[in-house]
């Protein structure tokens, strides 16, 4: 007979309280674990939309930089179009008054979700007077179907204008001193907005980074550190006729790594790769073909308008077929802008002269070798980047140039000259030349003799980027500062008000 209370009961009741309890711990450890799992999805999807933020904001700072280099350069803006369509589709607005090109990229991310990348390219025309202000800003933002903020990144970058001209020395396999000593300095002109002040037949200058290489620098298993930031390049350096020996190392001071932009770093001397500029001549007809024959021992390019004269862009243009020799007693004036190309040699002798006049540039395109021998290659704004000599050979070609400085006076001067070219420089008491050089070289090889002084000049690539004068060169930009920032605006106004 059972009884109500008896201990089956009692057992069965406790065993549905265990049950009930074991029920209410499991429902909280799987609302626990729900609650985890939805935590995790929530920041799971946190992650891949800030990824994506990324990934797309950085996308949107690239496509800027592909504009500002290659479609902007190359476009036809001289109607000042209000608009700009690039080769993706994407629509830019163009406003000519702050000078900056807008554009947003909108793409549907599903689970209702729309991101935004909004980019502003400053200076979009390359305006390259204003080059200080070039700057790309490129943000994305993700929201949802409410409007609301999900992920947010801006990124702005700065950007300064890259050239294959340097504004030091650059010689891919190496830099060779004989007899005495190389000193390689810089320095800028000490007057506002000018080159110098010619004093007593020297020029006022302000100079930096006073470096003396030398025999007592360079030996075998020596080291050396340079304060040569951006200003001399080489693979080897060889001195008085001694190689440094495998025990040598040659640092930068910066101790930065150059194989990102060669020409942007310091002396480099485990060996480097540089791509040499492909020049080319502008393009002259019959008309322009000058001869020189000195009459009174005397010669004028660029004093009256000729054929020779661009009236549109105010320089003479002049072209020599073969060599231009100035032989001793004469001499050549360079009267306003010039351009001339000699298709082989091109030579100085002693007690000749080639006169840049104050006012007047010249860029001289040379077939062949360059002499100048106890002469005066003369420029007289003192400014290297108003006396250009460039090869005009192209990369590949196997014959090898000589280009010597041997001046009676200082030489301010760009020289930019072949992959297989050699340079030689002859400094003071060397055969009693007295010349320095001031300005930029590039070359395969280079050998200095006598005390030579080399001043690299640290405006001469602004110069060149700013008034090329028939010099056929292209420019890039690249950041140099690179900012993630979060800002209480939306560039250009909110993307999706």
């Amino acid at each position: 007979m059972h009884c109500p209370g008896t201990e089956p009961d009692r057992r069965r009741g406790s065993t549905l309280v265990v049950a009930l309890m074991m029920a209410i711990i499991l429902s909280t450890i799987l609302a626990s674990y729900l609650d985890l799992a939805l935590s995790q999805l929530k920041l799971a999807n946190q992650e891949k939309y800030e990824n994506t933020t990324q990934r797309l904001v950085e996308n949107g700072m690239e496509l800027g930089l592909f504009l500002l280099n290659y479609e902007f350069r190359d476009a036809d803006l001289s109607s000042t179009p209000s608009t700009f369509v690039d080769e993706a589709g994407n629509t830019w607005a163009l406003n000519w008054t702050a000078k900056t090109a807008t554009t947003t990229i909108t793409k549907n991310l599903g689970s209702n979700r729309t991101a935004y990348t909004t980019i502003v390219i400053d200076n979009f025309d390359r305006d390259i007077t204003n080059y200080a202000n070039t700057a790309i800003s490129a943000e994305t933002v993700i929201k949802d179907g409410e409007n609301d903020l999900i992920t947010r990144r801006r990124i702005v970058a700065d950007m300064e204008p890259r050239s294959i001209f340097p504004y030091g020395f650059v010689f891919t396999q190496e830099l060779e001193y004989r007899n005495d000593w190389l000193k390689i300095r810089s320095f800028r002109p000490n007057t506002p907005g000018g080159y110098g002040v010619k004093v007593g037949g020297d020029y006022d200058y302000t100079y930096d980074d006073n470096v003396t290489v030398g025999a007592t620098i360079f030996d075998n298993a020596s080291t050396a550190y340079l304060d040569l930031y951006g200003k001399a390049i080489v693979e080897d350096i060889t001195g008085s006729g001694m190689d440094l020996g495998t025990g040598t190392k040659i640092q930068d001071q910066y101790t930065l790594n150059p194989g990102s932009n060669l020409i942007d770093y310091g002396l480099f001397h485990e060996g480097f790769t540089y791509e040499f500029p492909e020049f080319e001549a502008p393009s002259l007809t019959d008309s322009n073909v000058v001869t020189l024959d000195f009459p009174g021992n005397q010669e004028t390019l660029g004093d009256v308008v000729d054929s020779g004269y661009d009236a549109t862009t105010g320089v003479y243009h002049y072209k020599i077929e073969g060599d231009l020799n100035i032989y001793s007693g004469e001499t050549l004036y360079i009267q306003n802008d010039v351009v001339l190309e000699v298709t082989d040699d091109f030579r100085i002798y002693s007690n000749a002269k080639m006169i840049v006049q104050s006012g007047a540039s010249l860029v001289l395109y040379v077939g062949d070798d360059m002499y100048v021998y106890r002469g005066e290659l003369d420029n007289q704004t003192a400014d290297p980047s108003k006396l250009l000599i460039v090869d005009v050979d192209q990369p590949g070609v196997t014959e090898s140039e000589t280009w010597t400085i041997y001046s009676d006076t200082d030489v301010h001067a760009g020289l930019y000259a072949g992959e297989n070219a050699y340079i030689r420089f002859y400094g003071s008491d060397y055969w009693k030349s007295s010349g320095k050089f001031y300005g930029a070289a590039i070359g395969r090889f280079g050998r200095t003799y006598g005390e030579m002084e080399m001043y690299y000049d640290e405006d001469i690539f602004e110069n060149i980027l700013s008034d090329v004068r028939g010099l056929d060169h292209t420019y890039s930009f690249n950041p140099v500062s690179w900012t993630e920032t979060n800002s209480s605006s939306y560039l250009a106004g909110d993307p999706n008000p």
